[in-house]
């Protein structure tokens, strides 16, 4: 009998073109197994940001199935509670959670959702060899397990932990359900040591990482400093991300305004998803700022991959102290365009920047010493040059996609040979028909 390939399943709360951190290494992951001859579908949501899982904005992308870049994706419809039982699952999780009353950490993950009806059941007929989902605290990890417990298959859930954010890691339910996973994908080594501290076993956990393509900056947006009046001699700070409370970006502008107010003439631009914090307290906060510094500002949400390029190229750092960060995509970013970087002093980004090195790294929340990282980075260019080449290099050699996928790959396999036990396995990693996927 002919080998089939190995057919795997990725969960995924939303995924592209929705924008996040996981969902673009699932992404990336995804297409470089399809591209390796694995067979590979995506079951995910239909919302186009995971804030519209609680509220917010109503549009969606289509339910149903499509093939993008070789990989299967098919969109549930999400499930989005009436206003009156958000309430009274809002007041009860709390009330759950303040008491650490039994099952407070499963309440959480119900409240956030997003539900995904038939999920389960699709997939469980799919039959895939293997399951990896991700992230916490979403829904869709606790179903992907479930889901996989039906099949008797593996499965790998990369919750993607960030350790300033308390709400997350508060949850017995969340370390119960990577207890009870077959395998357990970290990001960074403080990921690692953090999951083994409560108790996980080194065996399951596998460092997965995060990666960039060295040839995404070529497909960067020009003239954007014509295009947005910014002197070409302007230094010019970049914040690229989700633009939520805990990435720091009101931390950056804060600092700015002190740069500002002795007259350095360095610009800003905030670029990235919009939120409803960005679209409230940080609007607001703008909004009081003299026009004299407003005028150095410039906000775009949403942007395309090439304007975010573009950005990347014309900007002389990054500035990103976060304080939820689980890895930092954003870092590996600027990186690969030869820019230094500034991220918060937590586990996770201390894990990947270097300080000193090839960035800075500065306290989530503390105005004063981003200002003086900002200040060293921008009257120094031979040092900012130095950490940008510095940060390139460490992206050549560690977190292009492709090393990236090169482990995910070996993960994946391992997994399904130990299920499958001495049995030679019936799969192959050999190129497939796309024609071939059951159910499309």
């Amino acid at each position: 009998m002919t080998p089939r390939p190995l057919r795997v399943l990725h969960v995924v709360h939303d995924y592209f073109p929705a924008i996040g951190g996981s969902e673009l290494l699932f992404q990336h992951v995804g297409e470089g197994l399809a591209a390796r001859g694995m067979h590979v579908s995506v079951f995910t949501s239909t919302a186009k940001r995971t804030s519209d899982f609680v509220g917010g904005d109503n549009d969606r992308f289509a339910a149903g199935q499509e093939e993008i870049n070789g990989v299967y994706v098919r969109r549930f419809d999400y499930r989005r509670f009436s206003a009156t039982t958000r309430l009274i699952l809002t007041t009860a999780s709390s009330a759950w959670t303040r008491r650490r009353w039994r099952g407070y950490g499963w309440l959480k993950a119900v409240w956030v959702g997003p539900h995904l009806p038939g999920l389960v059941r699709e997939a469980v007929r799919l039959k895939p060899d293997l399951i990896a989902a991700t992230a916490a605290p979403f829904m869709p990890i606790y179903r992907a397990l479930e889901a996989g417990r039906r099949l008797g298959v593996p499965v790998a859930i990369m919750p993607c932990l960030h350790p300033g954010d308390e709400w997350l890691l508060d949850s017995p339910s969340l370390f119960t359900l990577l207890r009870r996973a077959d395998a357990v994908l970290t990001l960074t080594p403080y990921e690692n040591q953090l999951l083994q501290a409560i108790g996980l076993d080194p065996r399951r956990l596998h460092l997965l990482g995060g990666g960039v393509s060295p040839a995404s900056p070529a497909a960067a947006e020009k003239g954007l400093r014509e295009r947005f009046g910014i002197p070409l001699d302007a230094p010019l700070v970049l914040f690229c991300g989700r633009m939520e409370e805990g990435k720091g970006v009101l931390t950056v502008v804060e600092a700015m305004a002190r740069l500002w107010q002795v007259g350095h003439s360095a610009g800003l631009v905030l670029a990235g998803a919009a939120t409803q914090f960005s679209n409230a307290s940080l609007a607001r906060a703008l909004a009081h700022l003299p026009g004299e510094w407003r005028r150095h500002i410039i906000v775009r949400n949403d942007i395309t991959e090439g304007e975010k390029w573009g950005w990347y190229g014309e900007c002389d750092v990054l500035a990103h102290p976060s304080r939820i960060e689980s890895f930092g995509l954003v870092y590996l970013e600027a990186w690969v365009c030869g820019k230094p970087v500034i991220g918060g002093r937590t586990g996770p980004q201390a894990s990947l920047i270097t300080h000193g090195r090839d960035g800075l790294l500065v306290r989530p929340g503390d105005v004063e010493e981003l200002v003086d990282a900002l200040r060293l980075i921008l009257s120094d260019r031979a040092r900012a040059a130095a950490f940008g080449a510095e940060g390139r290099a460490k992206v050549m050699q560690h977190h292009t996609w492709d090393c990236v996928v090169d482990r995910a790959a070996a993960i994946y396999s391992a997994l399904a040979r130990a299920r499958a036990g001495a049995a030679t396995p019936s799969w192959s990693s050999e190129a497939i028909d796309p024609r071939s996927h059951a159910g499309l």
